[in-house]
């Protein structure tokens, strides 16, 4: 299982590591679960199981193309679908843009949106 922690380094390391990870078509994430699994002495997925990066990549990507629902994809890499931090983080880290909405769906739920913060600040009565 994936869960975010978040680590304190210099800006010219993270940008350093950045780049490093865009020419390696890898992530930063990644590059530290590398790092830690070489110097503890684990092998690359002894840590908590975490499906290969490849796959990763594969399911996020066919969770951007409408091919699998988020919970699918979710679980396919190893979260529980409530664990939608670790997924948005996953998500932005690999820069995987997110499945289209089409408008219909949009402006339900936007309407879905004005209604909750109506109903919150007194506005209207009923949800």
């Amino acid at each position: 299982m994936l869960r975010p922690y978040t680590l304190n380094l210099d800006d010219s390391l993270m940008m350093a590591a950045k780049s490093k990870a865009l020419q390696d078509r890898t992530s930063v994430s990644e590059m530290v679960r590398r790092l830690l699994s070489e110097h503890l002495g684990l092998s690359n997925r002894m840590v908590d199981n975490v499906p290969d990066e490849k796959k990763i990549i594969e399911t996020l990507e066919s969770y951007s193309s409408g091919q699998l629902k988020r919970s699918e994809a979710m679980r396919a890499i190893g979260l529980d679908p409530v664990e939608l931090e670790t997924f948005t983080s996953l998500m932005n880290e690999y820069g995987i843009s997110w499945p289209e909405v089409g408008r219909e769906r949009a402006e339900k739920e936007g309407e879905y949106v004005a209604r909750a913060i109506a109903f919150n600040s007194g506005e209207i009565d009923k949800y």
